[in-house]
């Protein structure tokens, strides 16, 4: 088997799209339950997600300011950025936990990413609607910012 071919900055928007089509997906299928529970259910999706963002940050493919406005992962408390929270919810996943662990500020600071500041108030509760609508939004402008920038 030869050395992988790194990923084009085509393979990672194409990866953006899908997964967020899947968190979607999962979404769908777990809106009812506790926003703790619900994170969990999606974090593999999401997680996929920002870290097909962060390879296309890494690359440079969009101005740096763009990206600021967008999903950011420059952030003055290293692993409170919406890719490592993610993959840390993730490993949650798989030591068979079934909520991510309440700590609020774990919630609170991957939410206000998206502005969802009211989405925290009680995490027993479904996840807003218009909280995956404000995410959602995000990545579309970044998808679309993606389309403008990429030519390769």
């Amino acid at each position: 088997m030869g050395a992988k071919r790194p990923l084009s900055n085509i393979d990672l928007w194409v990866s953006i799209i899908e997964n967020w089509g899947d968190t979607l997906k999962e979404y769908n299928h777990c809106k009812h339950e506790p926003l703790v529970v619900c994170f969990l259910k999606m974090s593999k999706y999401m997680w996929r997600t920002f870290n097909a963002m962060r390879l296309v940050h890494d690359l440079n493919a969009l101005p740096r300011n763009d990206l600021i406005m967008l999903v950011r992962f420059d952030n003055a408390i290293p692993g409170l950025d919406p890719e490592s929270l993610t993959k840390a919810w993730q490993e949650y996943k798989r030591k068979g936990k079934n909520a991510i662990p309440e700590r609020k500020i774990i919630i609170e600071r991957f939410l206000e990413f998206f502005e969802c500041y009211n989405a925290v108030k009680d995490l027993n509760k479904p996840f807003a609607p218009e909280c995956i609508k404000k995410m959602t939004d995000k990545v579309n402008a970044y998808n679309v910012r993606l389309a403008a920038a990429v030519h390769d």
